[in-house]
This record gives structure tokens, sequence and C-alpha cells, in this order.
């Protein structure tokens, strides 16, 4: 009966030892025996060397870029679709990754849980090892970073690199008396290094202090804040109507994927279907609802952001008329908090910002004279 069965079709493979499909590095699928994927042995050398590279590196970031520099790629495939994936370079998150996988000693993991995997181990359990000490000895000494310099970062998530178009993240630089510096670094230059970005650290206290300036300006004009306001709640409404209707649609697809599931596993418990025959259809179906859930938990994150637009919407009319005010007497979390509450989106460049608020498009503009705090010199205005 289907309740003696596992509670998912993912859990009943990795009870079996069996994959959950997708390509991994140092593998090839075998269609005659999904869920064993074949090891494939100039992958499994390229694996084993970054394995044994990281030993000598220490770092993510440096055994991604020694990897790249030698010509190495990620994973070449075609997918079911006839697309090309992969053959990107290694980024830090990408070595991470792999240096952190189990199924690389013989393991399959679902939900925390480990088992004995039916596909044939490529990387020796010492070096495995290994790495693991290195790893969890590096994280030791980056949590005592973290606790020992600690810097709000007022507009921590706001920030994008405009010559990449990635994520500007917080962190540390010294200078040779040992004191720290906060800045906004590209997160790309950060993972792949400078040759794949050039933009330069920026100073944090010196953007976060140009952005409050023009926050101080824009409080002055009502006609700009009613403006904002009046376009935000218009949009709003209509995003959300857009939403709603799309959020109905996936779940209509989810459920009918989850009953076609429920068909073919009811058919292996009863014994009516050979697994072989059923376990590539019901895989697709599994990636097919999960791809399906994954779109309807962002429709749902979307539908809470809109919502959350149209109440922040008044409370930005009323506190920005009274920010400078606010600011001035705020404590440093507070201030963070009030950036987070008025500013959408930052696109920075060495010669200008872009701002935009509540994603609403407008007329205001105005130049940035040359600040004490450094280079950062140029234009900056609303846009969307």
């Amino acid at each position: 009966m289907l309740s003696n069965l596992p509670s998912t079709t993912w859990q009943w493979r990795a009870e079996r030892g069996l994959s959950n499909g997708g390509q991994v590095l140092g593998y090839d699928l075998d269609p005659e025996n999904p869920g064993r994927p074949i090891p494939n042995a100039e992958e499994k050398a390229l694996l084993n060397f970054m394995y044994e590279t990281y030993v000598e590196e220490k770092t993510f970031q440096r055994t991604a870029k020694m990897l790249n520099e030698k010509g190495y790629r990620t994973k070449l495939y075609t997918s079911r679709r006839g697309n090309v994936q992969g053959g990107n370079k290694f980024s830090k998150m990408t070595a991470q990754r792999l240096l952190t996988n189990l199924f690389y000693v013989g393991k399959v993991v679902h939900k925390g849980e480990i088992f004995d995997g039916q596909h044939e181990p490529i990387v020796p359990l010492s070096l495995w090892g290994k790495v693991q000490s290195i790893i969890t000895a590096n994280r030791g000494g980056a949590r005592k970073f973290r606790k020992q310099n600690v810097y709000p970062f007022l507009l921590q998530g706001l920030v994008r690199c405009g010559n990449c178009n990635h994520q500007l993240s917080p962190t540390f630089g010294y200078n040779h008396q040992g004191r720290m510096y906060p800045y906004y670094a590209c997160n790309r230059q950060l993972t792949l290094g400078k040759e794949n970005c050039n933009t330069r650290y920026v100073p944090a206290q010196a953007l976060e202090k140009v952005v409050a300036k023009r926050l101080k300006q824009i409080a002055l004009d009502p006609n700009l804040i009613s403006s904002l306001v009046t376009n935000t709640s218009n949009n709003s409404s209509l995003r959300l109507q857009e939403f709603t209707e799309s959020k109905q649609v996936y779940a209509k697809n989810i459920a009918d994927v989850k009953r076609q599931i429920d068909r073919l596993v009811e058919g292996l418990a009863e014994g009516e279907v050979n697994i072989r025959s059923v376990s590539q259809k019901i895989l697709s179906l599994e990636e097919q609802k999960e791809q399906l859930e994954s779109g309807l938990q962002d429709i749902e994150r979307e539908i809470a952001q809109t919502k959350k637009k149209v109440v922040n919407a008044e409370k930005f009319s009323n506190t920005l008329t009274t920010f400078s005010d606010l600011y001035a007497d705020a404590n440093p979390n507070e201030r963070k908090e009030l950036m987070q509450l008025h500013i959408h989106q930052l696109i920075w460049t060495p010669n200008k910002i872009q701002m935009a608020i509540f994603e609403i498009p407008t007329d205001a503009s105005f130049n940035v004279n040359q600040l004490n705090e450094g280079s950062m010199v140029g234009n900056a205005w609303l846009r969307r």
C-alpha cells in the first residue's frame, strides 16, 4: 500500500543508494541503469586534481583560480531538450560545492541523511577527509573574523555593479597599520578574480554618505514624494493581480504532476509495473514538479514583496518628509533600516550612481560634487 512506501520518490531512491538524477562532474549518466552514473576517467582526474590543489592552496577562490588558469572548465553536456550546458569557468561557490560533495566518496545524501550509494567512488576517502578538515578549520577562522569586525553596511543587498551587473557585497580591507576599512566589492571579482571585473572596491562610508545626502534632497520635494507614492500604489495593484493569476496556474500544474507521480508509485507498490520502465519517467516528473514548486515560491515571494510595497509606500511618504531628522538621531542599525526602506536598488559605476526607489521612473536628477572621502565623483539620479 502507499502508506507503507517512503514519503517521497526521492527518499525511496536515496535509501536504495540511487542518484536522484542530474549531471555531476566526474560521472556520465547510464541510460541502462538510471541512478547509477558511470565514472568519467578524464573528469575523475580533474576532480582529484582539484582536491589535491585545495590541500595546497587551502581556499576555494585560489583553487578555482588555479583550475581556470590551467584551462579546466565545468562539466559540458547536452540537456534533454538539446541545449548545450556547462563548460564555464570555476567560481569560488562551484569549488566549494564540489569539494564538499559526499557523492564523490560513494554516498547519496537526502534531507541530511547519508546512504551508501550504488555508484563507484572516485575520490579517495583519505583525500576527501583531509579537505574537509581544512574547510572546517577555515570556517572557524572566518567566524572569529566576523565577530571581531562588525560594521552595519547600511546598503547591504542594495548595490549592483554597473560594469557586470553582479551584486556588490560587504568586505573589509586593512592598511599597513592594521586598521580596518569597510568596502563594497563586486561578487564576480571576489569569486572569479580581477580579470573578470575591474570594478574597484567602493568605500562603504563614502557611498552611504552620498546616498543619504540624495535622500535628504528628495525629502525637500513634496511633489516628487507624492508622485512616487501614487505611481507605486497603482503599479503594485496591477502586478499583484498578475502574480495572483500566475500562482493559480502554478498550483494547478503542480497538482496535475503530483497525480501522475502517485499513479506511477502506486503501480510500483502493487507490482503492476517494472521499476526500470517507470523510474526515468518518475525522475522526469519529480524534476518537473521541483521546477514548478520553485516557480511557485518565486511568485509567492513576489506577492509578499508587492503587498509590502503598498504598505511601505505610505510609510515611505511619512518617514521621508522627516528623513533628515530621523537619520541624524538614528543608531547604525536604525540607519540601515531607513536605507532599506527607501531604496530599491543602486547601480554603481565610478562616475555615477543610479538609484531606484520602488522601481518607479522619475525625471529627478542631480550632480554629485567631489567628495572629501575619496574618488567618488559624478552624477546620481533616480531611474527604473
